[in-house]
């Protein structure tokens, strides 16, 4: 595709822009990605045995990340622009509404009385906190302020306090139905109805916080804690009878996804709009003019680091495409596995996790989705059931030593070791 010299100028910078910011919001590790695979794409052609590919000129590779559908511009800033940007929307509007105070005390109304039940409330606080906020470092660093100390003062060490917060801020992304956002892109590349996703994970999540759960409760018996005393719990019938408005903007949303079949984008315009219309049922939780821009506001600010990712991908998914390697990364996988589809998991599960250390779990699905899930579909996985494997691990990376980094915040407010947390 010849262009004008002045659209490989434009182009050129464009990228040059994108990279710089998505350093600046997530720091270097996906950026070093995508410009590993831009030289990859440039010098390839040196490269030994099968990752070698044709000579690709930076014409070509700002051509095609520039102007055509298959680089910057392609189905990942799609799913940003339609998708991911009117869930975190959501999010940030119910949150400035007050949903994230009634979830909470929510929690603490369901937990409280129960043996450790401090641990017990970040858990379910923590679960639904992260569904909304799609970030597991986000949730640590929103309910942790509340939760952490809570279980500090009740008798948990420091450093168990702060792992509950990790593991449980983590697991929200797992969580149905929303999933942190990650269920409309697996949606999208996968091209299957939102329900058919929600019930093949609910059960994941399910297992995940039970496993969690009974964690909690050995450590409590093993260090004699009781529940908290009934006037340190919110009682829960005022809670329902004050918030329960809130549970409305989530059953539009389910109610407009698996009962109507209407579109993600139609769903999401139905519950953003009704968050501030619910608001109103009670004066406290009203939302004004101002309210509704601060939600505005902050969803558009949270919604900056993961459009960064998803635009970034698009150099990843772009130049994957152009030199051919997820065709041949899918045939190299099973070569190296010697056809073995328990080798393969094991494989994908290290690649998941290493990844996922290093860049946010959304960025690593959508690298490991191109890169490594054919090759599992190829061995006869279900394609569904590949995704979500790809998913989890890369969500446990957030909580895997060394790097862990839901575990560092955590680590921090609960003033305890890094490594011990």
């Amino acid at each position: 595709l010849e262009l004008p010299l002045y659209e490989y100028v434009m182009g050129g910078a464009f990228i040059l822009l994108l990279i710089e910011g998505t350093r600046r919001a997530l720091g270097w590790a996906f950026p070093s990605i995508a410009v590993l695979v831009l030289l990859y794409a440039r010098f390839g052609e040196i490269m030994p045995g099968p990752f070698a590919h044709k000579d690709y000129g930076i014409d070509r590779i700002i051509s095609s990340m520039f102007i055509t559908t298959d680089g910057i511009f392609g189905m990942l800033a799609g799913i940003s622009a339609t998708f991911i940007f009117l869930f975190i929307l959501f999010g940030a509007l119910l949150r400035e509404a007050g949903g994230g105070e009634f979830f909470i005390n929510f929690a603490y109304g369901i937990c409280g009385r129960f043996r450790g039940g401090p641990a017990k409330i970040a858990v379910v606080a923590s679960s639904l906190f992260g569904m909304l906020s799609g970030s597991g470092t986000a949730n640590v660093a929103g309910t942790g302020q509340i939760t952490i100390p809570l279980m500090k003062r009740t008798g948990y060490s420091p450093y168990f306090s702060g792992a509950v917060e990790t593991v449980s801020s983590a697991g929200g992304l797992l969580m149905p139905p929303i999933m942190g956002s990650a269920v409309f892109i697996i949606m999208e590349i996968l091209g299957v109805n939102y329900m058919v996703i929600i019930k093949a994970s609910i059960l994941m999540a399910v297992l995940y916080y039970l496993g969690l759960f009974l964690m909690i409760d050995i450590e409590a018996q093993k260090i004699g804690l009781v529940g908290l005393k009934k006037e340190e719990i919110p009682p829960l019938g005022k809670t329902l009878r004050e918030g329960w408005h809130f549970f409305i903007p989530l059953l539009i949303l389910i109610y407009f996804l698996g009962i109507e079949k209407s579109s993600v984008t139609r769903a999401a315009l139905w519950a953003n709009l009704s968050i501030p219309l619910v608001s109103m049922i009670r004066r406290k939780t009203r939302m004004s003019p101002a309210k509704i821009l601060a939600g505005l506001e902050k969803g558009a600010l949270t919604a900056a680091p993961v459009v960064a990712i998803l635009s970034l991908g698009g150099i990843v998914v772009g130049m994957i495409t152009l030199t051919g390697l997820g065709l041949m990364m899918s045939s190299i996988l099973i070569d190296m596995s010697g056809g073995n589809l328990f080798v393969l998991l094991l494989m994908t599960m290290v690649a998941s996790i290493i990844l996922g250390m290093g860049v946010p779990p959304v960025a690593a699905y959508v690298i490991l989705a191109i890169l490594v899930v054919p090759a599992l579909v190829k061995m006869g996985v279900y394609p569904l059931a590949a995704h979500l494997f790809v998913f989890y691990f890369g969500v446990i990376a957030g909580i895997t030593p060394p790097l862990a980094p839901d575990a560092f915040v955590a680590a921090g407010i609960a003033d305890s070791p890094m490594m011990k947390t």
